[in-house]
């Protein structure tokens, strides 16, 4: 199913690609590059909460993936989430 969902993410099928990228993590959840191609996916399609989950999960097992941190940071801001910071001159 992993393999099957790069096929249509190539040529621009994201809904059926999310579908086959799910069923391959249902059997495996310690796929990386699958929660990584999914967020993505799911950041193409505007499902930001999809993707959020998916790069958490991307980052819970490689906490070095900068690029699923900024992914997830992306998503999260299109969220709603924040952070704010009001007082930066105590640094």
């Amino acid at each position: 199913m992993r393999t099957l969902g790069y096929d249509p993410l190539y040529k621009h099928r994201s809904e059926e690609a999310i579908e086959c990228f799910e069923k391959s993590i249902a059997v495996n959840a310690l796929q990386i590059p699958v929660w990584y191609s999914l967020g993505c996916t799911a950041l193409l399609l505007d499902d930001n909460k999809k993707a959020e989950k998916a790069f958490l999960r991307c980052v819970h097992l490689d906490y070095d993936n900068y690029e699923a941190w900024t992914n997830l940071a992306s998503a999260q801001v299109k969220l709603g989430y924040k952070v704010l910071l009001t007082n930066t001159s105590a640094f």
